[in-house]
C-alpha cells in the first residue's frame, strides 16, 4: 500500500507537470482599467479649420428650426477603443454664460442667434485625447 501510494502521487505529479507545460499558467487580470486612446465627433462638419497647434477644428452652422423655434445641435461622438474602454463617458468643456448650454448627452442649446460655441470633448477617464468643435448659431 505504501508503494502504490507513492507511485500514485508520482503519477499525479508527472501528469500535472505535463498539463502545465501544455496549457501553461494563464494570467488573467481582473478589473483592468482601459483608458481611451481617442475621442472623435462623428457629425459631418460643414468645414474644417486648424488651430495654431495644427489640430483640426470641425465647424458646424445651425439655424433656428422653423417648426419648433429652437436652436439646437446634437453632438455625436465615438470613443476608442470602443470594445474595451472602461469609461465610455465624455465631458464637454466650454465657457459658461455665453448664450448656450451643453447637456451631458451632448445637446447644445442656444438662447439666440449670432452666437459661436467653442466646445472641447474629452474622455471622462482623464485621458489626454480630445476633439474640438465650433458651432455657429445663425440668426
Amino acid at each position: 500500500m505504501k508503494k502504490t501510494t507513492i507511485v500514485l502521487i508520482g503519477l499525479i505529479y508527472f501528469v500535472s507537470i505535463i498539463l502545465v507545460g501544455v496549457y501553461g499558467l494563464q494570467y488573467k487580470q481582473f478589473n483592468q482599467i482601459v483608458y481611451a486612446t481617442s475621442v472623435e465627433v462623428t457629425n459631418k462638419p460643414d468645414r474644417i479649420l486648424k488651430d495654431d497647434a495644427g489640430h483640426e477644428i470641425k465647424t458646424y452652422m445651425i439655424f433656428q428650426d422653423a417648426d419648433t423655434g429652437l436652436r439646437q445641435f446634437q453632438i455625436d461622438w465615438r470613443i476608442e477603443p470602443i470594445e474595451t474602454v472602461t469609461n465610455k463617458n465624455v465631458k464637454f468643456i466650454y465657457e459658461k454664460d455665453q448664450g448656450y448650454t451643453v447637456s451631458s448627452t451632448g445637446m447644445v442649446e442656444f438662447e439666440e442667434g449670432g452666437i459661436v460655441a467653442n466646445i472641447k470633448i474629452v474622455p471622462a477617464d482623464g485621458s489626454d485625447c480630445y476633439d474640438i468643435i465650433k458651432i455657429y448659431c445663425m440668426d
